[in-house]
């Protein structure tokens, strides 16, 4: 089985349960100094109950560098309105997952994660919240420059003024307030640690 992995390519799966999507089962952001400069760091919940290998490669994972996984932006064949990130496990066991996000309801986190060039990923179920146990192991995951970027912004303004067209605004005001949603959004992830405190934000939805 494969998925496309990036432009021209594909990426090979050891089985067909790698080529589902993880649900995000919660999110939060976490601003620590020394990592990402500082910045917000998106902290995503995945719901693993259908991925033990998963649960079990952040657990392990603590203990190895960040660079053992390497990532790719990309979509699911079919997938409408949603991008998906591509992550290979590289040590201490192989695997691959896949996480989508919605681009109007999830838009968010992904702008965040290209802002901070890294994110979270802790092992859940729908429901969890980074407050109830916020001692639960974590991975931090490198996101490299891959050149998404030029797409992204192409892609999240135009789906947030088609959403906003939607609720009845016209095309050229639709546009409008999509580019000011999407500046305030990088303005707030802008914000960075100063000191030695770690900040937790809320749940971004």
């Amino acid at each position: 089985m494969k998925w496309p992995f990036k432009k021209g390519g594909r990426f090979y799966l050891r089985s067909p349960a790698e080529g589902v999507p993880v649900p995000i089962a919660g999110d939060a952001a976490v601003a620590t100094v020394g990592i990402a400069d500082g910045k917000l760091v998106p902290l995503l919940i995945l719901d693993v109950a259908n991925r033990p290998d998963l649960a079990e490669a952040i657990r392990v994972h603590q203990n190895f560098e960040a660079g053992d996984v390497v990532v790719q932006w990309g979509a699911m064949p079919d997938s409408q309105d949603k991008v998906a990130l591509f992550l290979r496990f590289l040590r201490p066991t192989v695997l691959n997952a896949v996480i989508e996000f919605d681009i109007v309801k999830q838009g968010i986190l992904v702008e965040h994660i290209l802002m901070a060039g890294a994110m979270y990923i802790q092992a859940g179920k729908p429901g969890d919240r980074l407050v109830h146990n916020p001692n639960l192991p974590k991975m931090i995951v490198q996101i490299a420059e891959t050149g998404y970027r030029p797409y992204w912004d192409k892609l999240f303004l135009k789906a947030i003024a088609r959403h906003l067209r939607a609720q009845g605004h016209s095309r050229a005001d639709a546009k409008r307030v999509a580019q000011n949603y999407i500046r305030e959004l990088r303005d707030m992830s802008d914000f960075r640690m100063l000191d030695r405190r770690t900040r937790v934000a809320p749940k971004s939805s």
